[in-house]
């Protein structure tokens, strides 16, 4: 991967491209599995160094209050707990140092948390809902030019994926559910109302309606279905289903087999 693609992959992280520009880099997604991969790395690092600095802080909060601790404990006339012996000293006559068995609980103590953090981290980057999160990427809709076709519920289609690529999904839902009230029952439909139903949090409802999509043998959109249909699952902690879908992936699609078997064995 060249270093200007890793820049990009890090701009459109960062949130700094303009909509055209991450109109092209998701486009980009779809075909370039390298590209894909990149990203999904560079998801991977940003989220362990956010938690890293927020156990850094944590650490430096604990510090802090250790230290106000032992000052007030000091200005009480109280036992010091972590150097018990030199508390009944003059203070003049203690030594400036702390002993070196502070320095070894420390130690321990900072090597103990660090570890925990560490399992913490990879525990929940490989829960279901981590991995929904490591993986899933944003969908775009076809581009479509709107112009009256006379077809009313082709217009109507057609404002889908309108208000699907604006993120306007509710709206994207609502505008589907008038589609199947008029009989229209095309895999489509029930495929971007489920993609939609994902991003605003409806995981239960969007496997349903993916489901319909992703067991159409004829749909030109049943490979991306059974994909988002396993993301729903891990979005639902449902592991089982999970597992069972990523396995079909697996065995089916050769552009998502890398990314399926990744899943499945941060799923054992």
């Amino acid at each position: 991967m060249s270093i200007e693609k890793r820049k990009l992959v890090q701009r459109y992280l960062d949130k700094e491209m303009s909509d055209e520009e991450i109109k092209h880099f998701e486009s980009e997604l779809k075909t370039n599995p390298d590209l894909y991969e990149e990203l999904l790395f560079h998801k991977e690092v940003d989220g362990a160094i956010k938690e890293l600095l927020e156990e850094n802080l944590f650490i430096k909060n604990l510090e802090k209050a250790h230290a106000s601790y032992l000052k007030t404990m000091e200005k009480g006339g109280k036992v010091n707990i972590c150097s018990r012996k030199f508390a009944f000293m003059p203070k003049a006559d203690r030594p400036k140092t702390r002993p070196i068995v502070w320095y070894a609980a420390a130690a321990m103590a900072t090597m103990v948390i660090g570890t925990a953090s560490y399992f913490a981290i990879v525990s929940n980057n490989n829960s279901p809902s981590g991995l929904y999160a490591e993986y899933k990427i944003p969908y775009d809709a076809p581009s479509v030019q709107r112009s009256g076709s006379g077809n009313q519920s082709e217009d109507l289609f057609m404002s889908v994926l309108a208000l699907f690529n604006q993120k306007d999904y509710k709206a994207c839902i609502a505008s589907c559910d008038k589609l199947l009230a008029k009989g229209d029952t095309r895999s489509s439909i029930f495929y971007y109302k489920g993609l939609a139903l994902l991003e605003t949090d409806d995981a239960a409802n969007a496997i349903v309606n993916l489901q319909k999509t992703a067991t159409d043998s004829q749909s030109e959109l049943q490979q991306e279905a059974e994909w988002y249909l396993g993301l729903a699952y891990l979005k639902t902690e449902d592991t089982d289903n999970a597992k069972k879908q990523f396995t079909r992936i697996k065995d089916l699609y050769p552009y998502y087999k890398e990314r399926a078997t990744e899943i499945l064995q941060k799923l054992k």
